[in-house]
């Protein structure tokens, strides 16, 4: 089905499948692409990629285009970077199961939204104090 075929894609293909859609799609309305995630504020990327195991990083980008993965290997120290090539390397040779991928796809955006959810509590806060002062 779609679902199974957008969780095993690439992001490009993925993407692709999104434009296509009607914008009256249920999927759209429910499953959040994992490509949104290279769309995302800097800010928010560089706490998301700090707080979440290299090994699951590693699998999440196997099928994304090198300036995807750039994107986030931008927010890791130079040996962090290189202990996730290493990791994806290693995936290269050794495909991990498709269900481990889709997890730390699912986990990292999960992940995404608390965060981001985090953000506009803080910002509504802010807001309230500021009104208040």
């Amino acid at each position: 089905d779609l679902l199974s075929l957008l969780d095993r894609s690439s992001t490009k293909d993925e993407r692709d499948i999104y434009r296509a859609l009607d914008e009256s799609s249920w999927i759209k309305k429910e499953r959040t692409p994992f490509y949104s995630l290279f769309q995302e504020e800097e800010s928010i990327l560089a706490i998301l990629a700090t707080d979440l195991p290299l090994e699951l990083w590693a699998l999440a980008l196997i099928h994304c285009d090198r300036g995807e993965c750039d994107t986030i290997y931008n927010h890791f120290t130079s040996r962090q970077s290189f202990v996730l090539r290493e990791y994806k390397a290693r995936y290269k040779e050794n495909p991990p199961q498709d269900w481990d991928v889709i997890s730390s796809k699912k986990r990292i955006l999960n992940s995404l939204y608390r965060l981001k959810v985090r953000f506009e509590i803080q910002q509504r806060q802010e807001k309230v104090y500021e009104a208040a002062a």
